[in-house]
């Protein structure tokens, strides 16, 4: 995981730069484009690998496209929000019915 998590640092790292220049400097160089493209992809490739990690690691289904991976994720965070925001509302009621007593 730290392997992947680097690959993605370094592409984001390299990709800043392009971040930086308004729109008629970055077209004005094909190379500025070219590299983009490449670092971003190999971005998105990082995150994918992570998110499957992730995925795999939580002992979730595992996504039949690179499609389902985000939304995998995203409904795992919601169902673990949920369980806490559970237990913080049971815990709550506890507490209130131990002042009571």
């Amino acid at each position: 995981m730290a392997t992947r998590l680097s690959v993605l640092e370094e592409n984001l790292r390299i990709l800043a730069p392009f971040g930086a220049l308004d729109l008629p400097a970055f077209i004005a160089d094909p190379r500025n484009y070219g590299a983009a493209e490449r670092f971003l992809h190999l971005a998105i490739e990082a995150v994918f690998d992570i998110g499957t990690h992730c995925i795999a690691a939580l002992g979730l289904p595992r996504p039949s496209t690179y499609a389902d991976i985000i939304p995998a994720l995203a409904e795992a965070q919601n169902h673990a929000h949920a369980g806490t925001s559970n237990t913080l509302k049971m815990a709550s009621r506890k507490g209130r019915v131990s002042t009571l007593r």
